[in-house]
């Protein structure tokens, strides 16, 4: 349901799919700004949840002297 705005005025059913099927997270209502949450979600990984941001990892690469020289012949 959505309002003349074009704003949700329903809840918001959240899901995520373990093992194949949808699970029910939580409901988020706009109108009144609140997050009922039932602490089900499972993450696949042994860290927590996934990053929110970027990372980024610098390293430095090298490369034979050999293998620089070989395209110049």
């Amino acid at each position: 349901m959505f309002s003349d705005s074009g704003d949700r005025i329903a809840r918001t059913q959240i899901e995520q799919m373990q093992n194949g099927k949808y699970v029910v997270m939580g409901f988020y209502d706009t109108t009144t700004q609140e997050l009922e949450w039932y602490g089900k979600e499972k993450w696949y990984s042994s860290k927590g949840p996934p990053p929110d941001s970027t990372i980024v990892r610098e390293s430095i690469l090298t490369v034979a002297n050999e293998v620089s020289i070989l395209p110049s012949l």
